[in-house]
């Protein structure tokens, strides 16, 4: 069995996590900040970690919870990854024990401080989170996850583990709904090479399945298609191939540099099929890089930026942090933050234990940014959120955004 901890290995799992229940309790009773961890991959996107520390400026500056103050303690991710090696762990076969390692070595470096007893964040869709996930419940901390939607985590999470996207499975179905109702008969996956990707591209053909939907055939972007050597020869000949098929559209999975050059790319070699994508590429980011040749394009995303609530959080966010972009990873950043001050409130205390089920039982239904979040004791994962369809338009201005093509919930609506 992977041991995943070293303090987990050579202490009673039970002993260390009432060992941290204590300390924590403890700090809260002598009235000490609320020590709250924010894990990230900072230099590649730091809105999550902004929007964290937003959130907990205004808790602060309205008296904490409860008079407690909230202090984020923040990770930056990068430096695990690197340490791991990653890139050339991919090259060699090791992509899966680097990635493990690199979560461990996270969670490591988070619980040092014995005060910490929950973690929001973990930008890495599986693999990491994993195994930083089995380090937390072992020592007994919560973990609210805003970057992981991948069934493996859900299926070996514990009561401390609360996912805050929908699943894959929803986010296949969603896909595959898009494209029934647009009549296309046929479509072709892109994604980059990761077993994520791997994961909702077999959901994805169950899905196209039940509705008649033919998966003609997939490309798996492997290493930097921008610059390696073969790799835009295996791009051009995986797309050139579209031209002569009868393919309807391109289903692309990845991430917003590799997307945005993926369909340039693809534009330039007279490919016309439409595109749709993941809620990976709901960025600004995504939408300048694609100015000239992106109109169209579909999504399926979970944050309505439109609302109310949403359009004041940018106001605020822009005045706070100038030039950032208020993304859906910001809300989320902010939504972990709000979501566990107020479980805390509910369960008058910082136990990880009571916290999280003041998450289960007190708190059946809480409203964010992002939508509704609903946790239930038999299932990880946030059951009140959706997707949405979102597609880049053209504006007065020329430049591109992201507009809704649906409408929200009834619940949503009125929230927002």
């Amino acid at each position: 069995m992977l041991c995943f901890s070293l303090v987990a290995c050579t202490q009673d799992p039970q002993a260390l996590r009432e060992q941290r229940a204590a300390a924590v309790r403890q700090a809260y009773e002598t009235g000490d900040e609320i020590h709250l961890a924010a894990v990230w991959r900072g230099t590649q996107d730091d809105g999550f970690l902004a929007g964290a520390t937003l959130a907990a400026e205004e808790l602060n500056a309205e008296g904490g919870i409860d008079g407690h103050k909230i202090r984020i303690r923040t990770f930056d991710e990068t430096p695990f990854l690197e340490s791991a090696n990653i890139d050339r762990a991919q090259a060699e076969g090791r992509y899966r024990n680097a990635m493990q390692e690199a979560g461990t070595a996270m969670a490591r470096a988070v619980l040092e401080d014995p005060r910490i007893g929950a973690v929001i964040g973990h930008s890495d869709t599986g693999q990491t989170t994993l195994s930083a996930m089995s380090v937390y419940d072992a020592n007994g901390v919560v973990l609210l996850s805003a970057g992981t939607s991948d069934a493996r985590v859900k299926w070996m999470g514990s009561n401390l583990y609360f996912q805050l996207l929908p699943s894959d499975k929803r986010f296949a179905g969603k896909l595959a709904a898009e494209i029934a109702e647009r009549r296309w008969d046929s479509v072709h996956l892109v994604y980059a090479n990761n077993q994520h990707n791997e994961q909702i591209a077999e959901l994805l053909k169950s899905e196209l399945a039940n509705h008649q939907i033919t998966l003609a055939g997939s490309t798996a972007l492997v290493g930097d298609i921008l610059g390696s050597h073969g790799s835009p020869r295996r791009l051009q000949h995986s797309l050139g191939e579209l031209r002569e098929g009868a393919i309807d559209a391109v289903l692309l999975l990845a991430p917003p540099e590799m997307g945005a050059h993926v369909i340039r790319y693809a534009r330039s070699l007279g490919i016309a099929q439409p595109f749709i994508g993941s809620m990976t590429l709901d960025s600004a980011e995504f939408a300048r890089r694609v100015r000239d040749v992106g109109e169209d394009f579909i999504i399926a995303g979970v944050y309505r930026d439109n609302g109310y609530m949403a359009q004041r959080f940018a106001a605020k966010f822009r005045q706070r942090f100038p030039g950032k972009d208020a993304d859906q990873w910001a809300a989320f950043g902010y939504d972990s933050v709000m979501l566990y001050a107020q479980a805390v409130a509910c369960a008058g205390t910082a136990d990880p234990v009571v916290v999280a089920h003041s998450l289960y039982f007190k708190l059946p239904l809480w409203f964010g940014l992002l939508g509704r979040y609903v946790f239930r004791p038999d299932e990880a994962e946030n059951a009140g959120m959706h997707f949405h369809t979102k597609v880049l338009r053209r504006g007065a201005d020329g430049d591109l955004r992201f507009v809704f093509l649906d409408n929200p919930g009834e619940d949503e609506g009125l929230y927002q």
